[in-house]
């Protein structure tokens, strides 16, 4: 009859319990990964419902604007007041009070932006030719920018062989829908960073708005020198123009350039969890009437 050896049955003991640890410890590891995935993506689900529902609630502000018997858009009106650290009551309470996510943590940024603020690239485009009333805003800007002329030809021909399409002989560019394709379109990285905050890109041919367009896009679009401009921009802020001729500028008023009312806003939207995450997300609102869409979102 074989005797166990002292100490076998003890390291037996031991590395069972040792497995039973091992298989206890991967279970919960586990069971706190499959949490952690669900709640990130119960928090994805609903950061992009919060998302979404942020610009149905700007467009409906922009529309409550329209529905207003005014003939004119600048920035002391409701639309134009950003929305900062804004808790979106009721939400998230029944997540909250499930998941014990800290209530104080979810906020909220809403900027809406008068996208006809900026000089609309499209105008460069008139039927199968450049622009002959928009290309000197154009030469206007860039030199205002330092950027070199020749990127402007460029630019100009690339969006001219963009919207004929198939019918211009040769591989054509495809029309940019953002600021952010300038790139393909001619301009260096560079120049099209320099660029990027003066311009707009938007469906037709559209005036710059004078109640609400920062100082490059005025002087280029009325030709002011940089005094006058200020001057202007003053006087708007003491009394928004209702109408071109409220701007005092005489015979450079033009309206196939300026006006002072608009029917395209863009919204930036920003929601914060505490540290956990960010998201982000732009959108352009097209109004007509009383009827406001959603052009692009991203």
């Amino acid at each position: 009859m074989i005797k166990p050896r002292p100490g076998v049955a003890l390291l037996s003991a031991l590395l069972t319990l040792g497995l039973v640890i091992a298989l206890a410890s991967h279970a919960l590891w586990q069971g706190r990964r499959t949490v952690t995935a669900e709640s990130a993506a119960r928090d994805a689900v609903a950061g992009r419902w919060l998302l979404d529902s942020t610009i149905v609630w700007a467009a409906q502000r922009v529309r409550e604007d329209g529905l207003l018997a005014t003939s004119s858009d600048h920035l002391g009106e409701p639309w134009a007041q950003p929305v900062r650290n804004q808790a979106p009551e009721g939400v998230w309470t029944g997540r909250q009070a499930a998941a014990g996510d800290d209530a104080q943590a979810l906020e909220i940024d809403i900027t809406i932006e008068d996208a006809q603020t900026r000089i609309n690239l499209l105008n460069l485009i008139e039927g199968a030719s450049i622009s002959p009333v928009w290309m000197p805003v154009f030469i206007r800007l860039f030199e205002q920018l330092g950027l070199p002329r020749e990127e402007l030809d460029r630019l100009s021909l690339s969006l001219l062989r963009a919207s004929a399409g198939t019918a211009q002989a040769g591989p054509a560019p495809l029309m940019p829908q953002r600021v952010d394709d300038l790139p393909w379109l001619g301009l260096s990285l560079t120049s099209a960073a320099v660029l990027k905050p003066h311009p707009s890109v938007l469906p037709g041919r559209l005036g710059l708005n004078l109640n609400t367009a920062g100082l490059a896009a005025l002087r280029a679009a009325i030709d002011l020198p940089e005094e006058a401009a200020r001057s202007l921009i003053a006087r708007r802020q003491g009394r928004p123009f209702a109408t071109l001729a409220d701007a005092g500028l005489s015979d450079r008023a033009d309206p196939a350039l300026h006006t002072v009312s608009t029917r395209f806003f863009e919204v930036v939207v920003q929601v914060r969890a505490g540290s956990r995450w960010t998201l982000h997300s732009r959108a352009l609102l097209q109004r007509q009437g009383g009827e406001v869409r959603v052009l692009w979102r991203a």
